[in-house]
């Protein structure tokens, strides 16, 4: 029983297609045209391509808006401005830092010495600390300082009053085993390494947004096609019907065919409805991917024609004239070797690159640790001098006078202190040793084991992209020559209905071969739809693997 409906929908679908009526009914059915007309499609499914209601939508608008809208993209140029706040941040580590203290004392010191020439000792200072640090790639520490003390006291046996005092020193560290070299400037070299890799990443991330944006628009033209299809079948199914009516009302077919029209009609309105369906779903992720929405128009439109995409994407080989053949070699901006090319994607791919910037800065912060589980070894050194002035004062003790040969102000001190002239100086080692070492052994198995998960991550991100290429490069390379097979079959199913309708006018083919070559012509587009959207979106992912898209481009 399945097999006779099939037969009286394909004989139906004959009918509404060639079957040539007596009069008026079989001029006009000679007269419409075909579901489609070769590559490029004829007439009538340019004109329903042409008149489908909805915003146009270029590629290139596309992938700007998919640029702006797109969350992945946004994230991964926030990671990237984290990763440069990072790094000014390490850097900032080794800024020279001036600095400055001010400070004003005053004590009152009870005293019962008859020395002290008061039994309340008041003094008053007013000091000062000024001065300049920083620390250097080896972790060296240096630091220059100049310290002021303005003294003034009611005590009648101070020889000057007020009285200066500075110290001028220069003061280096050294580590020599933990916190040397790498110890210190793996967080900045890790930091750096971090900020290559987010970059890597947000490169990645941009490339892969616009392949995804390549690719849904291509997918939402060959919704298009296939609706346009389907929209001049049920067109034709209602012809069908109508014109099996007046057959029937003519005698000569029966009742059955009208309800078999009637049926045929139902079945192509319901997959009309499936189509739309899948061109609204189409349009749908491609607004979501861009972030705005056609309210008004109720959905995106390609403006896309099928030519000029062929041209675009379709590397073709075989038999074509010298204007239209493009080479996989022009395509792919290399050779067809596909060893050669799949290194070439491993070496440029922006994820790759982005793991290999992460593995740098594991090492980094892996080298940094194992010279911190080192004892700590400091070299310790200063320099400086004191200086001394102020305005002298004569006492008179149990009548002999007392005065000093000093006498300046606050200048005079520093150009001592600063000068030298009263050195003094410092040399040694400062050494410790935790016990056991746990935290910085622990730190250090920490950053190693981050750099053997690295590892293995950039192997399989590597294989991942190897497969991802080679699936890529395949369907490209096939996509040339399944154009042109698509193209020529587009091209024999027109010409096979062309004879087979002559041949039935002249009664020597039956309605169900000619519906089964309709069905093939049918198929031939879809086909070629299928083969278009298919090279595309493979050129489009092959463009994103290879980190900046093909050379020349």
């Amino acid at each position: 029983m399945r097999r006779s409906l099939i037969l009286s929908l394909t004989s139906c679908l004959g009918l509404f297609l060639f079957a040539p009526v007596p009069g008026a009914f079989s001029q006009d059915i000679a007269n419409e045209p075909l579901l489609f007309d070769g590559s490029p499609p004829d007439s009538a499914l340019a004109e329903v391509l042409r008149d489908l209601p909805g915003r146009p939508l270029t590629l290139e608008e596309t992938l700007r808006l998919a640029s702006e809208a797109s969350p992945e993209l946004g994230m991964a140029r926030a990671a990237l401005k984290i990763a440069t706040a990072d790094v000014q941040v390490q850097k900032g580590l080794y800024d020279p830092e001036l600095f400055a203290e001010f400070r004003v004392e005053d004590t009152e010191t009870p005293n019962a010495s008859p020395f002290a020439g008061a039994d309340i000792v008041e003094e008053r200072a007013t000091v000062t600390s000024f001065g300049a640090r920083t620390r250097l790639g080896l972790g060296t520490e240096i630091e220059a300082s100049i310290d002021t003390r303005k003294s003034e006291t009611n005590d009648t046996f101070s020889l000057l009053e007020p009285r200066y005092t500075t110290f001028g020193q220069l003061e280096v560290r050294q580590p020599l085993l933990a916190g040397f070299g790498p110890s210190t400037r793996s967080p900045l070299s890790a930091a750096e390494h971090s900020l290559q890799a987010e970059e890597w990443r947000a490169n990645d991330a941009a490339l892969r947004v616009r392949e995804q944006a390549e690719t849904l628009y291509w997918e939402l033209l060959g919704a298009e096609r296939d609706f346009a299809v389907q929209t001049l079948v049920a067109r034709r199914a209602a012809s069908f019907l109508r014109q099996a009516e007046l057959r029937a009302e003519a005698g000569v077919i029966g009742p059955n065919q009208v309800a078999t029209a009637e049926v045929f009609l139902a079945q192509q309105r319901l997959a009309l409805l499936d189509r739309e369906e899948e061109l609204d779903a189409a349009s749908d992720d491609l607004a979501e991917l861009i972030g705005t929405r056609p309210i008004r128009e109720g959905r995106f439109r390609t403006v896309s024609d099928l030519e000029t995409l062929l041209e675009d994407v379709a590397p073709t080989t075989g038999d074509v004239s010298p204007t239209e053949r493009r080479s996989l070699s022009d395509v792919l901006g290399s050779g067809l070797d596909e060893e050669m090319f799949v290194e070439r994607v491993l070496e440029a791919n922006a994820n790759l690159r982005a793991a290999r910037a992460d593995l740098d800065a594991f090492l980094a912060r892996a080298n940094g640790a194992r010279w911190g589980s080192l004892p700590q070894l400091d070299l310790v050194g200063s320099v400086g001098g004191n200086g001394l002035s102020g305005r002298p004062q004569t006492i008179d003790f149990n009548g002999e006078i007392l005065s000093t040969s000093i006498d300046g102000g606050l200048g005079d001190a520093l150009r001592e202190s600063v000068g030298l002239d009263h050195h003094a100086w410092n040399l040694g080692v400062e050494f410790s040793f935790p016990l056991g070492l746990r935290e910085e052994r622990g730190q250090r198995n920490r950053w190693d084991g981050e750099v053997w998960r690295q590892e293995q991550q950039i192997l399989e991100v590597r294989h991942q992209t190897e497969s991802a290429a080679r699936d890529a490069l395949r369907r490209l390379r096939h996509g040339g020559e399944r154009l042109r097979l698509a193209r020529m079959a587009v091209a024999a199913a027109e010409e096979q209905i062309r004879i087979g309708l002559i041949e039935f006018a002249n009664g020597r083919n039956t309605a169900f071969e000619l519906v089964r070559l309709g069905e093939d012509f049918a198929s031939t587009q879809r086909e070629l739809s299928r083969a278009v959207v298919g090279t595309a979106t493979a050129r489009a992912e092959l463009k994103q693997l290879m980190g900046t898209g093909f050379e020349g481009e």
